[in-house]
């Protein structure tokens, strides 16, 4: 049985949500022939995770493949005037692997569906929604979404997506096949805490302003904080000292109280992991990112912060709020995260 996954390259948390999924695969069927197209540097940026290297060693391959440039959120519609939201179909959709393979599974990037009708499509948002708002002011955005919409309403894929987080359209123009958080394990208990701010990728909040923010909280709390290198990378050396690195590794989780986050799937799924409340960052240009930051709002697991500019202080004072009350915490263990097995269990079933 040969499948093949082809990852978007817009973050890494697609790549491990695709890794977590062929992994729980390779141990409910022996023999199968695994293939994943996706970028260099997403295979490179997970080098040190356990589960990337038991797939590898279990003999799936990886293929680089050229995504970019290509679907990759920017809020100036001028940056896709090249067309790159469509070529790179042309660059990547005639991989053998991709025509070869019993099983297609393409993460968030629907124009598979060109060359393989039977794809099964994994994400919670759909491009085509995300990008809307911005159709009427760049043609070759709307000749994508065009493309997008066309290609999901003929034929109205299987979509595996968060329940939860799942967006409007997606469950309009693909047929949903809805699990819980693609969590990973159950978290060990928590140690001594403190804050961290993530800036997931180059497309949210600039690093700066992020770490200005970050550095206030952590006047204003009292808290420890923990920085990702791309923020710390913009402090200076006085105020670099006052902080310590995240490291991403299970231990920097197990170790919060509150996470500041600009919400992608991957950030929150990290967080609802290692039951950490949120303040969700907003970004008002970007439909995905609003409408995760009010489901985590709404789910109970944290509280969605203004549109910028943000005042430090008030945020602050949200922090506070969150952690004086163990309702966040609460709602946080109550959230389904069986949502690996459960898609496994539906690839066996409906296509194994």
């Amino acid at each position: 049985m040969k499948i093949t996954a082809l990852i978007t390259a817009n973050g890494l948390g697609h790549f491990r949500r695709t890794v977590r999924i062929l992994a729980e695969l390779v141990k409910h069927r022996s023999g199968l022939d695994i293939t994943v197209l996706a970028e260099p540097w997403q295979k490179a940026a997970v080098k040190d995770w356990p589960l990337a290297e038991t797939l590898w060693k279990s003999g799936a391959r990886f293929e680089a493949v050229p995504l970019t440039p290509g679907i990759i959120w920017n809020e100036s519609p001028s940056t896709f005037d090249d067309n790159r939201l469509l070529n790179w179909e042309t660059r990547v959709l005639n991989h053998p692997a991709i025509h070869n393979a019993n099983v297609v599974l393409s993460d968030n990037l629907a124009g598979v569906l060109n060359v393989r009708s039977d794809a099964v499509l994994l994400g919670s948002f759909l491009w085509c929604e995300v990008f809307e708002p911005m159709a009427s002011q760049s043609n070759a955005i709307a000749r994508f979404v065009d493309h997008e919409v066309m290609l999901l309403e003929k034929y109205l894929p299987p979509c595996i997506c968060v329940d939860v987080l799942a967006m409007p359209k997606l469950r309009e123009l693909t047929t949903p096949v809805a699990v819980g958080f693609m969590c990973e394990h159950t978290p060990h208990a928590q140690g001594e805490p403190y804050v961290v701010a993530f800036l997931g990728g180059a497309a949210g909040l600039a690093t700066a302003t992020l770490a200005r923010l970050a550095i206030e909280l952590h006047d204003v709390l009292g808290s420890t904080l923990a920085l990702p290198d791309n923020v710390i990378a913009v402090l200076d050396a006085d105020t670099r000292g006052k902080v310590i690195r995240f490291s991403h590794s299970d231990a920097a989780y197990a170790a919060l109280q509150l996470a500041l986050v600009r919400p992608g799937t991957g950030t929150i799924t990290d967080c609802v992991t290692w039951n950490v409340p949120m303040l969700a960052l907003n970004e008002p240009k970007n439909k995905e990112m609003t409408w995760n930051a009010s489901r985590v709002e709404a789910l109970g697991i944290g509280l969605a912060l203004p549109p910028p500019p943000l005042n430090p202080h008030q945020v602050a004072e949200t922090a506070r709020e969150l952690l004086r009350s163990d309702w966040a915490a609460q709602q946080l263990a109550r959230q389904p995260k069986d949502g690996i097995a459960r898609a496994a269990e539906w690839l066996v079933r409906e296509r194994l």
